[in-house]
C-alpha cells in the first residue's frame, strides 16, 4: 500500500483493504480483452 492510497483511505474514512479492492477493480476494468489479470487467489486469468 503506497502513501497515496493510505492518505485516500484516511481522508475518506475507509479501510485500506477497501481502497485496495477499489484500485484492483479499476485495474481489472481497464484491462483489455485477452489480457491476463492476476487474481486475489494468485492465479492468472485471461479477460
Amino acid at each position: 500500500m503506497n502513501k497515496n492510497m493510505l492518505k485516500f483511505a484516511q481522508s475518506n474514512q475507509l479501510k485500506t483493504e477497501q481502497v485496495a479492492k477499489i484500485a484492483g477493480q479499476k485495474l481489472i476494468d481497464g484491462a483489455k480483452k485477452g489480457e491476463y489479470i492476476l487474481g486475489i487467489n494468485g492465479r492468472w486469468t485471461q479477460k
